[in-house]
């Protein structure tokens, strides 16, 4: 499993299954984080999208936060973290949300907001294609 050297494990896209209480038995119920990060004193749950949408808040409290509490030890606790590629500080969201610049400082009982900014190779061959030079000369 990836980080467990680290001290910690990465489930990428879980498939989950339960219950729900008053459901008839056979009622099977799915669900897929998009992460969750077990460390050894919490569970970081991440939700990834593309742009900040208020949505993400109901799937990480209404839908996985009681269905993982339900599966982990009652001592463990939880962080949420919405990553982002765009974020709009407008849209309206239920619940106060903190800047969380590093993954494994996210804080617990607390939705935090991690703005992914690629850096790296993409940009610089983008970069050297359009400062190739010409050696040909001939024409």
């Amino acid at each position: 499993m990836v980080g467990e050297n680290e001290g910690f494990h990465i489930l990428f896209n879980p498939w989950v299954v339960y219950r729900r209480l008053g459901d008839h038995r056979s009622i099977l119920q799915f669900c897929q984080p998009d992460c969750i990060i077990e460390t050894t004193d919490k569970i970081i749950l991440i939700e990834i999208k593309l742009a900040h949408v208020g949505d993400s808040w109901k799937q990480l409290r209404q839908l996985y936060e009681p269905v993982l509490r339900a599966i982990y030890p009652a001592n463990k606790e939880f962080a949420f973290l919405e990553i982002v590629k765009w974020f709009d500080p407008y849209i309206p969201y239920p619940e106060t949300f903190y800047y969380c610049e590093s993954i494994m400082d996210a804080v617990v009982d607390r939705i935090g907001m991690h703005i992914f900014k690629p850096r790296g190779r993409r940009r610089e061959a983008n970069l050297d294609a359009r400062y190739t030079r010409v050696t040909d000369k001939s024409k």
